[in-house]
């Protein structure tokens, strides 16, 4: 079975990544944001050839997770779910210990920064 997303835009009101544009324009490959993410279901494609129907989700509210400690919670209820629904306890998070994740106030310089460059 398959999913498909719908590329549409979230209202910039639902949409906190656009707060953090200039942070991710400066992301790595291996960079990631966790987020808490709410979809809609907009439709259901049926493949013929296959003979499978499958929906398309739309995502219309995005908050991503910026304190440390949120983080934290975050990520454990994402490895908890993960394993629930697939029965394996491996997924590929960062190390929360590690100097990775940024503090809430380098989320704030960076926000500063980013500021400042507008």
């Amino acid at each position: 079975m398959s999913i498909q997303f719908n590329n549409g835009k979230i209202e910039d009101q639902y949409n906190g990544l656009v707060d953090m544009q200039q942070e991710l324009l400066a992301f790595g490959d291996t960079d990631r944001v966790t987020a808490i993410v709410t979809y809609e279901v907009t439709k259901d494609v049926r493949d013929r050839k296959k003979g499978e129907t499958y929906p398309v989700v739309r995502p219309t509210h995005i908050e991503p997770i910026t304190s440390p400690a949120a983080l934290r919670t975050a990520q454990e209820l994402q490895v908890s779910a993960y394993q629930v629904r697939t029965g394996e306890t491996a997924l590929d998070l960062p190390d929360l210990d590690d100097d990775s994740v940024p503090t809430a106030a380098e989320y704030d310089a960076m926000d500063d920064a980013a500021a400042d460059e507008r």
